[in-house]
């Protein structure tokens, strides 16, 4: 089960994510992710305790990235765990999840 859990770092929100981010978890997270989005101007989302994610956990971290950029506001995928990595590289995602410092120059 996806646990969510908000932190303070270096003054910045931190969104934890810990567990697993499959289609069983998605439903149950999704409108608190999205309103943690919406209500922080800048925030960075906690990935190293991710253990498992599906097609649906991706479709939930694209729609948050593209909501706050909707919103104008800014999310920093963080601490990538392992899965994290994999699926990303295996999308050649790299950039949209934060992986490259090329994602951060702009």
């Amino acid at each position: 089960m996806m646990q969510l859990t908000e932190t303070i770092r270096d003054g910045h929100t931190v969104l934890c994510m810990s567990g697993e981010l499959t289609i069983f978890d998605v439903a149950s997270v999704k409108d608190g992710f999205i309103q943690y989005v919406q209500d922080y101007a800048y925030l960075e989302v906690d990935l190293s305790d991710v253990v498992a994610i599906d097609t649906a956990g991706l479709q939930l971290l694209i729609l948050i990235k593209k909501e706050a950029k909707r919103k104008s506001h800014t999310l920093f995928f963080k601490h990538h765990s392992r899965e994290i990595k994999e699926i990303a590289s295996f999308l050649h995602m790299e950039l949209f999840f934060d992986m490259d410092d090329r994602a951060n120059e702009a």
